[in-house]
């Protein structure tokens, strides 16, 4: 069996509205028509009928072991549905957000939601997740928690993108370095 090399490519900046635009590809993110064989450079795009997006960012303390990770989940027009954010002891900033988004996820499946794209800066993230492996059992628990929503009906995929589109809850979870915190807020919207 051949493996098919896929490089994803960003075009540019887009808006969230285009980034979570509707379409006809897969909610894969990969479009192209028949399967080729070889190398094929394609663009990553989030197409697809997304009900909500989740933007997602960590920052580290100066305190070992101390991260803050804020998320914020918004409907594809932009209105903010809740906001969150978790302070963690994590020794990885992907442990810190795997557990920011596995909160993340599970609140928005208790609100009924079932297509949920996450946006994060992080590309640590990106792999980790679209790769399934983990460097450590915590990790590997989280990755297995996702996969379980994923099979059971609750769909998400994580895109990488620039800072500038999470610049906004970075200086939130710098805060939340500095205080153990773990709350989620709703908004009225949605």
């Amino acid at each position: 069996m051949r493996r098919k090399k896929v490089m994803l490519i960003f075009s540019s900046i887009a808006p969230l509205q285009e980034l979570a635009g509707t379409g006809t590809n897969s909610n894969l993110g990969i479009s192209g028509g028949k399967e080729d064989i070889g190398f094929r450079s394609v663009r990553q795009s989030a197409a697809g009928e997304w009900q909500r997006i989740l933007k997602l960012v960590d920052s580290r303390s100066k305190v070992p072991h101390r991260y803050g990770a804020a998320y914020e989940v918004v409907t594809v027009q932009g209105e903010k549905v809740f906001f969150g954010v978790i302070s963690s002891n994590a020794r990885t900033s992907i442990r810190a957000l795997l557990e920011a988004m596995l909160k993340a996820v599970l609140t928005a499946k208790e609100q009924g939601f079932q297509l949920v794209l996450v946006l994060s800066n992080s590309r640590s993230l990106l792999q980790t997740y679209k790769r399934k492996s983990a460097l450590d059992w915590l990790d590997s628990t989280r990755l297995a928690d996702l996969c379980f929503l994923n099979q059971n009906g609750f769909f998400c995929d994580v895109f990488w993108v620039p800072s500038v589109v999470v610049n906004s809850l970075k200086s939130v979870a710098r805060l939340v370095t500095r205080v153990l915190i773990h709350h989620c807020w709703f908004s009225s919207v949605g």
